[in-house]
């Protein structure tokens, strides 16, 4: 095989490799984003040229955006930043920091306008390019497609303002007073705008306070506190004022509040019918256990040489079983808490307690909530439930049930225990109705109402997914045969145009011509031997 021909066959073979390659890649490698040219895309100008501006002046900035590749751009959210301590926004922006920049039409480069009040002393800058830390300018191009914009990372030193005097910060006058009654309060000394510190003390129903004050000048910006409630003891109040300088001061106002401590010599309790309930009261003990008959329906209470005012439970009645009733003694700064745990004897065939565990070792809820004395109650539990065990306490230990429910085999639906309290004589029945969730058949289906061979929010391996591999390995088999195709072609033709292929066709033409001369021989001499004869 001769140098041409190898070359050839490498060259084919190149062409085929590369065309496979290039369709593969338009099926599996994502289109690339655009590349950040390292051209300034950001160009920031000024309506004016100062080096200096008054307090009050206006100043517009305008920013310009291109691409770097040249394309035409419809809009582009640009990023910018300023000295917001002298200078004032006077132009609505997307946001404080973002503009976007539009045209009605695809333009080369794209500009915003953004104007700037003056409004303190010292410096003035402004930049743009920034957006969302990622240093790049979102841009959009005529066709709707997104590209990134490098930052142009442009700082624009604006000037400096004019020198005006720094305010003192003081207040022109400043008057507390109670936020209830509106009396004001009186401090240790009359307000004095050259003195910061103040002390005064209220009545102990004095809860918050109101503040009026003025600053000396009207530039200046007053600093008031957040809460002007006051707790018991002392409370600093802090009033401060800045001037648009950026100096700052602070007025102390020390406002005490007395401590009133709440306190009781006494708290009797008596029954529906009038008897006192006897218990060792003492102040300093909050938590008391009480017993009383089970025909107590409720109780009252009465406190004796309170300081401050008592407040008694909504709810004085008195269930079968455990209560808890809360006594409050308060005063404008300080309460305290008596709490009784008071039990009521259960009466006879009475359960005091009542829980149903299930098989998969949860504890559903009753309906309703377990009491001595209601007597029907509901359980929901799901499907898979197929055992349910009853736990109970009985109020009197000679009382028993009539027959025992430790384990309950649960169908679908309703299932009745009726859980008989007896003494051997008169009975009491707590019924429960325990409905186990009929079994549910999960079927698909789509907005016709047929079965759906899949459903979208399935997660992992799906039937579409299968389709998408289906198709993709169609497509690779379809490539490498036409690149097979191609090949065989190529070298079809090169071994026809190659040397040996000439060769080839000389030898058998070669070949043609000694045969014919041989079959003309032979003929001659046939003749001749005839002519002889």
């Amino acid at each position: 095989m001769s140098r041409k021909t190898k070359k050839r066959r490498k060259t084919s073979l190149l062409y085929v490799l590369s065309f496979m390659l290039a369709i593969m890649a338009i099926f599996t490698v994502p289109p690339l984003a655009s590349m950040a040219a390292t051209a300034q895309t950001t160009i920031i100008a000024l309506s004016s040229d100062h080096s200096t501006y008054q307090i009050g002046e206006k100043v517009t900035v305008t920013i310009r955006v291109s691409a770097p590749d040249g394309s035409y751009l419809t809009k582009a959210y640009c990023g910018f930043g300023y000295n917001s301590s002298t200078m004032k926004k006077l132009t609505d922006t997307d946001t404080e920091d973002h503009i976007w920049l539009t045209s009605d039409k695809p333009v080369k480069w794209l500009s915003g306008d953004i104007e700037f009040e003056m409004k303190a002393d010292g410096k003035m800058f402004f930049i743009a390019g920034a957006y969302d830390g990622e240093g790049v300018i979102k841009a959009y191009r005529a066709d709707g497609s997104r590209m990134s914009c490098p930052r142009a990372s442009v700082v624009y030193k604006i000037g400096t303002g004019i020198y005006t005097p720094t305010s003192d910060c003081n207040l022109a006058s400043c008057i507390i007073t109670d936020a209830n009654t509106g009396e004001t309060i009186n401090f240790n000394r009359d307000f004095d705008p050259n003195i910061v510190e103040y002390w005064a003390e209220v009545p102990v129903d004095t809860e918050s306070i109101s503040i009026d004050a003025k600053t000396e000048l009207a530039e200046d910006t007053m600093l008031l506190p957040e809460n002007v409630t006051l707790v018991a003891g002392e409370n600093l109040i802090k009033v401060g004022v800045q001037s648009v300088g950026g100096g700052t001061k602070e007025y102390l106002f020390h406002i005490t509040r007395p401590t009133e401590t709440a306190e009781v010599s006494e708290i009797r309790i008596y029954d529906d019918k009038g008897n006192q309930i006897s218990y060792p009261f003492a102040p300093e003990i909050h938590d008391y256990d009480i017993n009383v008959d089970e025909d107590c329906r409720s109780i009252r209470f009465e406190a004796d040489g309170t300081n401050g005012s008592a407040e008694y439970p909504d709810n004085l009645e008195i269930y079968p079983g455990y209560n808890s009733k809360i006594v409050t003694i308060k005063t404008a700064t300080d309460q305290k808490e008596y709490e009784y745990y008071i039990y009521r004897k259960l009466s006879s065939l009475s359960m005091s307690s009542l829980v149903i565990d299930t098989s998969d070792g949860q504890s559903y809820p009753l309906t309703p909530d377990f009491s001595p004395e209601t007597e029907k109650y509901e359980l929901s539990v799901p499907s898979d439930v197929s055992k349910a065990y009853v736990h109970y306490t009985l109020a009197n230990k000679d009382d028993y049930l009539k027959e025992e429910y430790n384990e309950v085999k649960l169908d679908h639906g309703n299932n009745v225990i009726d859980l008989v309290v007896t003494d051997g004589v008169n009975e009491r029945t707590y019924e429960i109705n325990i409905i186990r969730e009929e079994a549910t058949v999960f079927t698909q289906e789509n907005d016709e109402g047929t079965p759906k061979l899949n459903d979208k929010e399935h997660v992992g391996f799906q039937y579409t997914d299968l389709v998408l591999i289906a198709g993709i390995g169609a497509l690779i088999i379809a490539i490498v045969l036409i690149g097979s195709i191609l090949f065989i072609r190529s070298e079809k033709k090169e071994y026809l145009d190659s040397n040996e292929a000439v060769s080839a066709q000389r030898e058998k033409e070669r070949k043609a011509r000694l045969q014919k001369i041989e079959k003309e021989m032979k003929k001659e001499k046939k003749a001749r031997k005839s002519k002889k004869g």
